[in-house]
C-alpha cells in the first residue's frame, strides 16, 4: 500500500464483487445504471458502436431523459472507430460527452502516448466499477478472432468510490475545460457501510509528474517475502520493474505471471513472451490462460 501517498487514501469499509466474465460485469453495471437516481459518470478507453455499445448508449439516453446528470468520456484514440454521431441523442437528452485528447489531425496523433486507458463507472457516488473490460462485443467473447475474453473488473460499494469519483472529475475537467465540474457534495454522498474490504485507488495522469502506479508496484515487489502473483495482457515492464521482479525471484520469492494464450496485438505479444522467457530463467513461473 502507498500509505505515504496523500492522493490515494486507504479505505476499509468496502464491499467488493469481482467479475472475470464480460456478460456478468455488464449485466451488473446496467442494473446499477438503471437504478441510478442522481448521476452517472462513465469513462472508457474503448466505447464501440456495436451491439453492446448500442445497449449501453440507449440506457444512458434513457437515464438522461429522466433528468439524471450523465457524463461520458471516451478516449479519442481507443474509440477512433466510433463516430461522434453515435453520442448525439445522448447529448440531445441532456447528457454530456467528451473525447479525451482528441487529435486535430485525423491521421496523426502527436499525443499517442498520452492515452486514457481508464475504465470507470460511478453511479450516484455510491457504486463504482473499475477494471479491464471495455465497451465492445469482443469483451463479451463474441469475436471470432479472440474467442472468450478473460479480464478482471471490480464492483465497489464503499468509500473507495470517492477516489474513483475524484479521478473522473479530474479527467472530465481536463477533457472539458469549458464545462468544469466542481467537487460538489452530491458527488460525494455520506456513506455508512459494513464492508470489510480495504481498498486504495492509485491513479496516474497528466496532473502529476509522479509515476504513482509503477512506484507502487516496485515498492510492493521489493517488500514481498513469500509470493508475487501478476496477471496482465501485456507484460512489457521497464528496466526498474523488470529488475525488481528478477531480484525477487532470485531471492526465493514465488513469482508467477499469467498472460493470455491468444494475443490481441501480435507485436506486443512477441515482446511479452520474450520478457516472460527471461524471467523464467530466474525461477519464476509463467502461466498462459
Amino acid at each position: 500500500m502507498l500509505l505515504v501517498n496523500d492522493g490515494a487514501v486507504l479505505t476499509q469499509d468496502n464491499n467488493v464483487d469481482i467479475y472475470v466474465d464480460g456478460y456478468e460485469k455488464f449485466e451488473a453495471l446496467m442494473k446499477d445504471i438503471e437504478k441510478a437516481t442522481d448521476h452517472i459518470h462513465i469513462i472508457y478507453y474503448i466505447f464501440r458502436s456495436d451491439e453492446l455499445g448500442e445497449r449501453m448508449i440507449r440506457l444512458l439516453e434513457k437515464k438522461a431523459a429522466e433528468g439524471l446528470n450523465v457524463k461520458v468520456i471516451y478516449d479519442a484514440m481507443g474509440s477512433r472507430t466510433t463516430k461522434k454521431s453515435f453520442f448525439k441523442q445522448l447529448e440531445k437528452n441532456g447528457g454530456m460527452v467528451r473525447p479525451f485528447f482528441p487529435s486535430k489531425l485525423p491521421l496523426i496523433n502527436f499525443r499517442l502516448n498520452y492515452r486514457n486507458h481508464r475504465k470507470l463507472a460511478i453511479i450516484d457516488g455510491q457504486v463504482g466499477y473499475i477494471g479491464g473490460f471495455n465497451i465492445g462485443d469482443e469483451y463479451l467473447g463474441l469475436s471470432k478472432k479472440f474467442g472468450y475474453w478473460r479480464d478482471t473488473h471490480l464492483r465497489v460499494h464503499g468509500k473507495a468510490v470517492y477516489a474513483m469519483q475524484t479521478r473522473f472529475i479530474m479527467d472530465w475537467n481536463s477533457a472539458a475545460p469549458n464545462h468544469k465540474v466542481d467537487y460538489k457534495s452530491r458527488y460525494f454522498p455520506a456513506f455508512y457501510g459494513n464492508g470489510r474490504t480495504s481498498l486504495q485507488i492509485v491513479s496516474s495522469g497528466p496532473d502529476s509528474e509522479w509515476q504513482q502506479i509503477k512506484n507502487g508496484y516496485i515498492k510492493m515487489i521489493n517488500s514481498a517475502k513469500k509470493s508475487i502473483y501478476l496477471q496482465s495482457p501485456y507484460f512489457i515492464p521497464d528496466a526498474s520493474l523488470f529488475e525488481a521482479l528478477k531480484l525477487a525471484s532470485l531471492a526465493g520469492v514465488d513469482v508467477r505471471i499469467m498472460i493470455p494464450n491468444k494475443p490481441d496485438h501480435a507485436f506486443v505479444y512477441r515482446a511479452t513472451t520474450s520478457y516472460a522467457g527471461e524471467l523464467m530463467e530466474t525461477g519464476a513461473k509463467i502461466f498462459y490462460l
